[in-house]
């Protein structure tokens, strides 16, 4: 079975659509009309968040770091047009969803894991987005395709 590596990014270099890592995640796209997108994410620990920042920007995205209404760090990207055919792959309407033929990669997974993974007994959790359940399979699919057991 191939398994893809969390470190890989470093073979092939940052890439804008490794932030639909933190989409697998929490994350949330939003589309400004036509012209531009932006993601958020909140995270559960401080560091998540200013290690996202520093990801993003590498991969030329401008961030701001902030609180969310419960009190946790938040992830702002700025509205970008670069951003957006990933923001329009991943809605449909205002609803979030994977996009069909979604496949993972090391860059993707690296962000998936700042934004929310966690080393567990039984290996490495990748946590899916508890307020969209219709993305669970198509995540979990996603996940066995690119070597990650599931639950």
């Amino acid at each position: 079975m191939r398994q893809i590596s969390f470190f890989s990014v470093e073979a092939s270099g940052p890439r804008l659509s490794d932030l639909a890592g933190v989409l697998c995640a929490q994350g949330r796209p939003t589309a400004f009309g036509r012209t531009a997108a932006r993601l958020q994410v909140v995270v559960e620990q401080s560091w998540r968040a200013r290690l996202l920042a520093a990801e993003l920007a590498w991969r030329g995205v401008r961030v701001t770091l902030t609180r969310a209404e419960c009190g946790s760090p938040l992830v702002r990207t700025a509205f970008q047009v670069d951003l957006l055919p990933m923001a329009n792959a991943w809605l449909d309407g205002d609803e979030k969803v994977v996009p069909p033929g979604f496949r993972l990669d090391g860059g993707m997974l690296r962000l998936w894991a700042l934004a929310a993974g966690r080393n567990e007994s039984r290996g490495y959790f990748f946590p899916f987005d508890p307020e969209v359940p219709q993305t669970h399979a198509p995540l979990t699919a996603a996940l066995a395709a690119a070597g990650v057991p599931g639950p």
